[in-house]
């Protein structure tokens, strides 16, 4: 799995391209079927190699958490706290299928199909004015991109739930996810994400980038960094 995990996201892209974009057990809901056959194109669902079984082995060692969303060889592991905008109606499309992360150089539709549905929210529009833009380089921009969440319940801008937020880095979701993606690249967005992870020790390979929650004034002075920071490490 050495080119899967590459340090060049582009080489991440192509390696994971000759694989499934979903594993074989996945099964996608009729709900959310055409769109998938849309995002994917002329790519046949059922195309590409079985995904690794060393891969499939750590997806099964602990239930995969409700709000994440990506690609499981992710160059870029972007951590927030809360679902997202209390005025998308997330509780509805809590469950993007399918559940499990994808593959097959593909963007998840979360980030890329779906974005209309979720383009009155602050961060979803900033994640993609700077993210997308991060990486344009690549043949699917948010094919080197996973979102998650430390908790899974949504939020009213400005409330918080701590201890919440703790629980999950002490019961081991950020390590969890990290040793999926192997990210050169984590951002850890907002006071109460920073706060939680304080006392984490993150992976050496990764560069660990504190920023406001992309919500925050439209991620106002902080998405060039991120952009730069990405483009930086990931495309010297």
């Amino acid at each position: 799995m050495n080119k899967l995990y590459s340090d060049d996201p582009i080489v991440r892209e192509e390696e994971a391209a000759k694989y499934r974009v979903f594993h074989k057990k996945v099964r996608i809901s009729s709900k959310w079927r055409n769109d998938w056959r849309e995002l994917l194109g002329e790519r046949d669902v059922n195309s590409g190699m079985d995904w690794p079984k060393d891969l499939l082995r750590l997806m099964k060692s602990r239930k995969w958490p409700e709000f994440s969303f990506g690609t499981a060889n992710a160059s870029c592991l972007v951590v927030m706290h809360r679902p997202g905008d209390p005025n998308v109606n997330l509780v509805e499309d809590k469950f993007v299928a399918p559940g499990l992360p994808v593959l097959g150089g593909i963007p998840h539709a979360h980030n890329e199909f779906w974005y209309p549905r979720y383009s009155t929210s602050q961060t979803y529009r900033s994640l993609h004015r700077y993210l997308k833009l991060a990486f344009s380089r690549l043949k699917n921009p948010w094919s080197q991109v996973m979102t998650t969440n430390l908790t899974t319940i949504p939020a009213s801008t400005g409330q918080t739930d701590s201890q919440a937020n703790l629980r999950a880095v002490n019961n081991g979701l950020l390590d969890f996810m990290v040793t999926l993606c192997q990210p050169r690249v984590i951002l850890l967005c907002g006071g109460e994400v920073h706060k939680a992870a304080a006392s984490w020790n993150p992976p050496s390979h990764a560069e660990v980038v504190e920023c406001t929650h992309p919500s925050y004034q439209h991620w106002s002075g902080v998405g060039d960094r991120v952009k730069d920071t990405i483009e930086s490490v990931l495309f010297p």
